[in-house]
Order: structure tokens, then sequence, then C-alpha cells
């Protein structure tokens, strides 16, 4: 029941404006948020769910903070407690970046594919970065499932290249576009998952209801 609950717990938090102090650390460790959350699901990494449940309940509280720091006069104190906390959870985000990587590489050997399509949709992983050991393999096995990730980052790639008599400039507008398409997937099927789980807790909160009511009906009929 508690992994039932939890998405809702900070829902509100993954929506809005990032708190602008210390954004420059702040954004990395709150865009992260959905993407630690799609990673606790992927069952290559399952030993750590507990712990990314935890890291992202953290943040979500953290944020909150945040967004009050910005709203309120901030004391030296105050801030420097955020800022130590901030860079902890970053410094746990990148750990958690890191299990993706090492996942991916494991799929790849293994030629899970399931799972190699997982941790890319986490979008924890480096596309860029890791493109000759992505697209090789991708190549080999994309008729089983198409991975939008990927196929964005092939689009952009084409795209690059027909652009490539055009200035720098233009091309990296190109790259930061296909990133801003990579989030808002990630985000779109986290909000889905959330609006899922919302659905089946109305739904059970329903159903308890109904049961008390019935079991206060019968303790009546019994007393009269």
């Amino acid at each position: 029941m508690k992994r039932t609950f939890l998405p809702l717990l900070f829902a509100s938090c993954l929506m809005g404006a990032n708190p602008e102090l210390y954004s420059g650390l702040g954004d990395s460790v709150y865009e992260g948020m959905p993407k630690v959350s799609e990673l606790s699901e992927v069952k290559a990494v399952g030993e750590y769910r507990s712990k990314m449940e935890k890291f992202v309940a953290r943040c979500s509280a953290l944020k909150k903070e945040g967004l009050a720091l910005d709203k309120g006069v901030k004391d030296k104190a105050e801030t420097q407690v955020y800022l130590n906390t901030l860079r902890a959870l970053n410094q746990e985000y990148e750990f958690y970046q890191h299990v993706a990587d090492t996942a991916l590489e494991a799929s790849v050997r293994k030629n899970d594919y399931s799972t190699f399509a997982a941790l890319i949709g986490t979008g924890l992983i480096d596309i860029e970065a890791r493109s000759n050991l992505i697209l090789g393999f991708y190549q080999k096995h994309r008729m089983i499932r198409p991975i939008e990730e990927v196929d964005a980052y092939i689009d952009y790639l084409n795209e690059a290249k027909a652009l490539k008599d055009q200035a720098r400039a233009k091309r990296r507008a190109q790259y930061e576009a296909y990133k801003k398409r990579r989030l808002n997937q990630i985000n779109d099927r986290y909000d889905a998952k959330k609006e899922a789980r919302r659905e089946a807790i109305d739904e059970e909160t329903r159903q308890i209801k109904e049961e008390v009511k019935r079991t206060q009906e019968q303790e009546l009929r019994k007393t009269r």
C-alpha cells in the first residue's frame, strides 16, 4: 500500500517551476525525480527500489523547502542547510545515473532488449554519450519494439546531418529541442501512471466506505 500512495505525496512538487535558489544545482536534481521514479520500476535494478523511492520523497520535500525560501527572507543558516542537502541529493542522483548506465551495459551483454528499452525510457541514459553502444544494439532489435527516445535521437542526427552547412547555433537549438522532447515524454508517462494510481486509490477508498457502511447497518439491526 505504501508504494501506491507514495507518488501522491509528492506529485504536486513534480509540476511547476523549480526553486530559484541554487537553481544551477537544483534543476538537475528536481528534473531527475521522475527519472529515478521510472528507474525504480525496472526489475534489473530492483535491489535499489526502496532507496530510490526514499530519494524521490526527499527531493520532493526539499523542493517545497526551496520554494518557501524563494518567497521568504533568506536566513543564511537555512540556505546553507538547503544547499548541503541539495548537494547530497545530487551525489545520490549521479549514483543512480551510474546504476542505470551499468545496467544498460549488462542488458546489452545479456541481449535483454526489454530491460534495455526500460532503461532508455527512464531518461537517465545519455544517449548521445553512449550512442556507439546504443545505436548498434537498437538497430538489431528495433522491429521488436521501437524506442521513441532513440528514434528521436536518430531523427536529431539526421536533421543535424542535413543542416551541417548551417550555423552551429542552429544545430544546438535543434539538440536542445530534442532534449526537451525527451523530458516531456518522461513527464507524460509519469503523469499517466500517477493518474492510474490515483484512480486505484479512489476505488479502494470507495470500497472501504461501502464496507464500513454495511458493517454499521448490520450492527444497527442487531441492536433493534
